[in-house]
Order: C-alpha cells, then structure tokens, then sequence
C-alpha cells in the first residue's frame, strides 16, 4: 500500500523527551496527511456531502483521483459486517486541493450519488474505495444511517461522537488543536469542514498499531510518550 503524502511544517520533530532547555516538548513538530496537487503522484481521496443520511435520501460521494476509474464497496459495519452496495469502474477525476481545505472544504465535484436504501438498518457504514494507478490505491470513509420513521420504543439510541472526529481529523493540516491556520501558519482552527477526507486510521486501525489508553504505565521522571502518534508518523 503506498504511504501517505505528508507536509511537514518543521525539520526538527521530537516524539518525547525534553530538550536540553528542560523544557517538555512531547509533540513539537505539526504533521499531517493530505492529498498532493502533483497528479503524477498516485492517490485516491473522497469524502461524503454529509455525516448522516435518513433512509431512502441519496448521498453525494466526492472523488480525487489519478486513476482513470475506481470501485466502491459499501457494508455495515458491526459484528457481522454486512454489504449493501457495490459497483466498479466507476469514473474518476483528479482535482487540486486548496491549501485551506481544512477550515473551508475541498469543493471536488461529486462522482457518483449512492441512493441510501429505505432498508438499509440504521448504523455505521464503511465505504471502501479501490483503483489502480501504477500501484494499489485503498481509502476507507464511514457515514451513518439515522433510524427511519417506524415505531423506536424500547430500542436503545447510540450518540457517535461525530463532533470529536471533525475536531481531532487533521487531514489537510488544521484540527482543533493544532494546524496551519493564523498569520504564522501554525495554529489551530476553530472552524473544521466536514467535506474533506478522514485521515488514515480513523476508519479501520491496524491491529499492529498503539491503542489509548496504553497498556504500559510511565513512571515518574520518564520521557512523554505518544506511541499511536509515533506509529502514524512512521506509517
């Protein structure tokens, strides 16, 4: 699988520690993924119109692409996961990304509307993306269904923190806490859009990779360590 293109703000990066000032500087550098304005480079990015869909709507899925065509597959997610839609070749374009898509959207146009079925059960659903452009091209998004209009007594209502994942998504370089937003390019952004993709890992976390909370304790004096953050630098 190809590895994420990434933008460093800063040539120094330390994953804990101090420096010899004595001062903490357990995330000093500001990394993130995002798509490349080389369309020589291979990449397959989306994102969806919305976060949430009643059943019966239809959903607007926006595609960036240097691979002439790409197929989608679309399944519930849950202990068994269960495939509603799928469909290949479908058309693909490539378009630039603003250097602001964080805060103010990507703005690619729609490729393909998908018709949200009126008995498609309410929950998480992944949309995976696949092509082929010189090498295998994946990306994973999700969106939910809302429950429809039958009667909802007795059933339990599950709340996704759908405000958190904007908050903490930092793909195209501005999250809530930390960014390239401000005079000087490097802070936060109070405004997030949602029309943008997720950055890697959101979807689907590798079993390899660090989990929260971790499972080995630090001890007092010990360096500051951020293992799920290192492990996504590196991968």
């Amino acid at each position: 699988m190809k590895q994420p293109t990434r933008v460093k703000l800063h040539e120094k990066a330390l994953w804990g520690g101090y420096e010899r000032s004595g001062q903490p500087a357990a995330v000093h550098d500001c990394y993130y993924q995002c798509a490349s304005n080389n369309s020589d480079v291979p990449q397959l990015w989306a994102y969806m119109d919305k976060l949430s869909y009643a059943p019966g709507s239809r959903a607007k899925l926006h595609v960036s692409t240097t691979a002439g065509t790409f197929g989608m597959v679309i399944f519930r997610d849950g202990g068994l996961c269960e495939k509603v839609f799928s469909k290949q070749d479908i058309t693909g374009g490539f378009y630039k990304t603003p250097s602001d898509c964080s805060v103010n959207g990507c703005d690619w146009p729609h490729a393909i509307e998908i018709e949200i079925g009126s008995e498609w059960a309410s929950g998480g659903y992944i949309l995976e993306l696949t092509a082929s452009n010189n090498e295998i091209l994946k990306y994973q998004h999700v969106f939910l269904v809302r429950p429809g209009s039958a009667n909802k007594e007795g059933r339990l209502l599950l709340v996704t923190a759908s405000g958190t994942w904007t908050a903490y998504n930092d793909w195209g370089g501005s999250n809530h806490y930390e960014g390239i937003c401000g005079e000087t390019g490097d802070q936060f952004s109070p405004i997030l859009s949602i029309h943008r993709p997720y950055a890697s890992g959101f979807v689907d976390l590798p079993d390899e990779a660090p989990r929260i909370p971790l499972k080995q304790k630090s001890g007092m004096g010990d360096s500051i360590k951020y293992p799920h953050m290192e492990w996504a630098y590196a991968n």
